[in-house]
């Protein structure tokens, strides 16, 4: 067995017992550090330092920035805990300096986009609900999988979202994401249980990952989509929700509660339009002194 397994497996275990993470990011913790172990291999812990952890840097070097910054803040964790447990005596992330990322301007999509993709899920009212609640509602993938027709108020217009590691928000449904949802509720004449649900089975909800994919294929049917990694994809929609309520005057805690942040930085530098001169040069003008 590889030397840091062991460990692994009760660091990552722990944290899911003290309900620190959800059985999701679990298994997401378990997929990165056993890459980490595998690099590793059997070698004594005592020798487990810079190095092994460079070599293991050098393997995941092809990965794009931000997902290497993830997986590095995972191992960081799992090191410190090490540390802390007297397992090691000092941390061998300690030398690596953060992962940088080039700033983008969020991926974004036009209001013409938006109503291309629409129009062409007029005759279908699940896929229209499904961009509704993204759009308007600024969700997630998985948090529209993740919902009940019982965590949706018609008559208050609002949704109880279960978000990452288990947060709960309860956010407005805007009145046009509203009629999308309800149009597709009576066509399926449920009242508990998934809210959007499997065409073949219709007592089962969908995966995430089954939404995104469905996503990516309504885009190529809108012509919104051109290519793979063109950034037109079902996350855009939740981004131009973002960006869109920005746009309108919204102050920066609304947008990061929309969105279920617990960062206001994550909100502004992932999900803010880049400022236009236009809107520089307005702000600036008219102003007199004296």
């Amino acid at each position: 067995m590889e030397t840091l397994t062991p460990y692994l497996t009760q660091y990552v275990r722990g944290r899911r017992n003290r309900g620190e993470i959800t059985a999701s990011t679990a298994r997401d913790y378990v997929w990165t550090l056993s890459g980490l172990a595998g690099s590793y291999g059997q070698r004594p812990l005592r020798m487990f330092g810079p190095a092994a952890v460079d070599r293991w840097l050098e393997q995941i070097g092809h990965l794009a920035a931000a997902t290497r910054r993830e997986y590095l803040s995972r191992a960081r964790m799992f090191t410190r805990w090490l540390v802390d447990t007297g397992n090691l005596r000092t941390d061998p992330t300690a030398h690596v300096p953060p992962v940088r990322q080039a700033r983008h301007a969020p991926r974004t999509l036009t209001s013409d986009q938006v109503g291309d993709l629409l129009r062409v899920l007029t005759p279908n009212p699940r896929g229209a609900a499904v961009v509704w609640l993204m759009v308007g509602c600024g969700l997630r993938c998985c948090e529209v999988a993740r919902l009940h027709v019982e965590d949706y108020d018609p008559r208050g217009l609002t949704v109880t979202v279960n978000g990452k590691s288990g947060h709960e928000r309860i956010i407005p449904v805007p009145a046009e994401a509203a009629a999308s949802v309800d149009r597709y509720l009576d066509r399926v004449g449920v009242t508990a249980g998934p809210l959007i649900r499997s065409e073949l089975v219709p007592t089962q909800g969908l995966s995430a990952k089954t939404l995104s994919g469905y996503m990516r294929g309504w885009m190529f049917a809108a012509g919104v989509k051109r290519g793979a990694y063109d950034g037109r994809s079902a996350h855009a929609l939740r981004r131009t929700a973002a960006s869109d309520v920005a746009d309108r005057g919204a102050d920066v805690r609304v947008v990061q509660e929309m969105l279920g942040h617990q960062r206001v930085e994550t909100t502004v530098k992932h999900y803010y339009r880049r400022v236009t001169i236009q809107q520089m040069r307005d702000a600036m003008s008219g102003r007199t002194y004296g």
